[in-house]
């Protein structure tokens, strides 16, 4: 079968320790982008498995947890340690499942991830922008770049529409704090996308092939791909830090946006040249590889 790929300028990046396991093509996984756009989308958590005293939480299309009272090391989680409301009285702190492979948007076929078992390459999402404190499902975190970890994220309106036209960051996966902004980004999420459609209008997915057909580009280099974070849901936004992590990164097929601000598109498997790593898990779960 074959799979879209785009090019993107990446930093020069050293590389030391392992090498990573090759893909049966000779591909290696990459684990930065110097072109992160700047919108994130929770990744997928286990919203079927029902959990005794929770049978709202089950299909509500919503990440549910236990409210956590004190956290302990402040990282947005609960620990081990941590203190919380035990709702139905079980004696243990009860959480929708998440993992990155397990539940997470994979790209192939990954042994026990039962949510998707034959991949999401194709899959299609309509996200809505929304920053409440719960991950939901078809959301869109806008949000500010750089990541907070390595530099001052730019703020307004003006720095966004910028950061979705141009390239102007660069994230790693794992651990990367993305500070969300707080503003109504409708209309530069409208402007922006529409002006990256503009550049390649007549491409499009195709079904058959999981590829980008009738682009004026170089089979999989179209300007509507772009690489877009996904993060950790279990991680709420509250009052003085309104920050999300970074679990993945994957690239993304802009198709169209209404007038509500509303993005559809497809997620791909990219080809993507940059320094290899050995940071990111199975890479058979890799949205992003660097291929001879």
């Amino acid at each position: 079968m074959k799979t879209a790929f785009a090019l993107l300028l990446l930093p020069t990046l050293a590389f030391a320790g392992p090498v990573p396991e090759r893909l049966g093509d000779g591909c290696l996984p990459v684990c930065q982008t110097g072109c992160l756009k700047p919108f994130a989308i929770p990744d997928r958590w286990d919203d079927v498995t029902g959990i005794a005293g929770h049978d709202d939480w089950r299909n509500n299309g919503r990440y549910d947890a236990e409210r956590v009272t004190s956290d302990v090391n402040g990282n947005g989680l609960y620990d081990p340690g941590d203190g919380y409301d035990d709702a139905n009285g079980n004696g243990q702190y009860d959480r929708e499942a998440y993992n990155p492979l397990l539940t997470g948007y994979i790209p192939d076929p990954y042994p026990g991830n039962t949510l998707s078992p034959n991949g999401d390459l194709g899959l299609q999402l309509v996200l809505k922008a929304d920053a409440s404190v719960q991950a939901t499902t078809n959301q869109a975190f806008a949000i500010d770049l750089p990541a907070v970890n390595r530099g001052t994220p730019q703020t307004g309106a003006s720095a966004y529409r910028a950061a979705l036209e141009s390239c102007t960051s660069q994230i790693s996966w794992p651990g990367d704090w993305l500070q969300v902004e707080t503003g109504n980004m409708n209309g530069p999420t409208i402007a922006g996308t529409l002006a990256i459609i503009a550049r390649d209008p007549a491409a499009r997915f195709d079904p058959a092939t999981k590829t980008i057909v009738g682009s004026n580009a170089p089979e999989g280099f179209s300007p509507r791909i772009i690489i877009v974070p996904l993060t950790d849901p279990r991680v709420r936004l509250k009052s003085g830090r309104m920050q999300l992590q970074a679990a993945k990164l994957t690239a993304f097929f802009l198709e169209e946006v209404d007038d509500q601000g509303a993005v559809r598109g497809r997620f791909l498997k990219v080809r993507n040249p940059g320094a290899p790593c050995t940071c990111c898990g199975d890479i058979r779960a890799n949205w992003l590889t660097n291929c001879p």
